[in-house]
């Protein structure tokens, strides 16, 4: 049987990435809206994000928008290693928690 491949050094090197540009949306800090999105990214060989949708939604659409901008700012991502195959396909959590 094939091991898989271990791409937590990709999500460990894109999670910072992700947090520095993420940006809560005014309109949600406003209501006070929370919650943890999901996005599913497919990432090439070369570090560009070629593709990224909702896996599970925090319930609030501003939410899962902002997610899915924030990863796309974040492309290319910078490959610490090879990724051994054309495109890996990772999910990523970003959370949307006001400070209480």
């Amino acid at each position: 049987m094939a091991r898989k491949p271990d791409y937590g050094w990709l999500a460990a090197s894109l999670l910072p990435r992700i947090e520095s540009l993420k940006q809560y949306p005014a309109e949600a800090r406003i209501n006070r809206l929370e919650g943890r999105v999901l996005v599913r990214i497919v990432v090439q060989d070369d570090g560009q994000i070629i593709s990224a949708t909702i896996a599970k939604s925090s319930g609030h659409d501003i939410l899962d928008q902002a997610a899915l901008e924030t990863v796309q700012k974040s492309s290319p991502i910078l490959l610490t290693q090879p990724l051994e195959k054309s495109s890996v396909t990772l999910q990523i959590p970003i959370n949307y928690q006001l400070v209480h």
